[in-house]
């Protein structure tokens, strides 16, 4: 009697309606919580199946896949995924409509020519993985891992993903079409000839937004690409500021750890100098640039907020002239005058003898409004 599945001639599994692929499993595994404890007999017979599938047939589609069963190489003493049968190499696969019981994993593959669409499974890994030319269509999942992968013409659309990592991944030729990432991870990953059109996500990482800055502004999106440099430079700022903390604490962690750890005295005081080093080195990066960031931040929020600059620009003119006028009544137009960047000082005497506070309203004044005019037009295109 052969499976129920359309196209599928395999026989039924046991007394079930269903191939040994496409059977649920329910009854392979007993559950405590969250933990699975699999028939390791079951397992092993569909993973030997599986490899004898393939062999002679690269349609993997709606099978329903148990937890990985490992292996241990005779040559090397490593433990294997069995999934990494087949010569280290997945090749014109397709686990359309496939569900994963368990995350699967595929490390050190070179997967091409394969198909993932509408995959059933709450967590994806690929390590040190090649992807060619492989499409990933339809899926909502929860966990996403490229980690160290190269990936190439291959296409991402319809994915909603709460946390998708490509980290140190080299990207190529790949599009990510109508996704959306609650969290989006392109740590020391380049993207080349990338397109992310419709892709939306609600963090990431300083590597992501420059990576979509970038593709933006090849685009030519000036306003998605403005936002997406804001958001950079907002993490930007707030790694200026944590980097010293989190290397005082290292040289803290040294110091207190020296008694207990394996370190020689030469190899210890080489320690400890490279982090009193990064400790200055970021000490420095603070003082220099950190000002700068908190500036800008605060004026327009890198160009994203044209109101800031004119509310500052309203404070500190009040300011100023309240102290400069010596009558306590509010006369509007002497504050027009003292406003107008074109007015000279020495226009009028009333400014002479308070020379420094004008010199200071009219360098706040053209620093507000330089920021104001970037602001508008940053709204219309990117000014770089």
């Amino acid at each position: 009697m052969t499976c129920k599945t359309k196209n599928c001639n395999y026989e039924v599994f046991k007394k079930d309606e269903f191939c040994i692929f496409h059977c649920e499993k329910n009854s392979w595994y007993t559950s405590k919580g969250k933990i699975k404890n699999w028939n390791s007999h079951l397992v092993t017979t569909f993973w030997k199946k599986f490899q004898e599938h393939l062999e002679i047939n690269k349609n993997c589609n709606s099978f329903i896949f148990p937890e990985d069963q490992y292996y241990v190489e005779e040559s090397s003493g490593d433990f294997t995924s069995a999934i990494q049968w087949n010569n280290l190499t997945l090749e014109d696969i397709s686990f359309d409509k496939s569900k994963f019981l368990v995350t699967p994993s595929f490390v050190g593959l070179t997967i091409k020519n394969c198909s993932f669409r509408n995959c059933n499974t709450e967590s994806m890994l690929f390590m040190s993985c090649k992807l060619d030319n492989c499409n990933f269509q339809g899926i909502q999942i929860d966990n996403v891992s490229m980690d160290g992968c190269h990936i190439e013409n291959c296409n991402l659309q319809w994915i909603s993903s709460k946390e998708f990592t490509m980290f140190a991944s080299k990207i190529e030729n790949t599009n990510f079409t109508n996704s959306y990432f609650y969290f989006l991870d392109l740590s020391d990953s380049s993207a080349k000839n990338c397109s992310f059109q419709n892709t939306k996500l609600s963090s990431g990482t300083r590597d992501t937004y420059r990576i979509l800055k970038h593709y933006h502004d090849e685009v030519k999106n000036d306003i998605q690409a403005s936002q997406f440099y804001a958001k950079e430079m907002q993490i930007y700022c707030k790694d200026i500021f944590m980097s010293p903390y989190y290397s005082f604490k290292s040289v803290i962690n040294t110091f207190a750890n020296r008694f207990k750890s394996t370190y020689t005295k030469d190899k210890y005081l080489l320690r400890i100098k490279k982090d009193i080093q990064t400790l200055l080195g970021d000490l420095n990066k603070l003082f220099a640039e950190g000002p700068i960031l908190i500036f800008n931040l605060l004026i327009s929020n890198y160009g994203q907020n044209w109101f800031m600059p004119l509310f500052w620009f309203t404070v500190s003119s009040t300011v100023i002239f309240d102290h400069i006028m010596p009558t306590t009544a509010f006369d509007i137009n002497q504050f027009a005058m003292f406003i107008n960047p074109f007015l000279n000082s020495t226009d009028t005497a009333l400014y002479k003898t308070h020379y420094a506070l004008w010199l200071i309203h009219k360098v706040l004044a053209t620093i507000f409004l330089y920021h104001f005019v970037m602001a508008v037009k940053q709204k219309t295109r990117r000014i770089n």
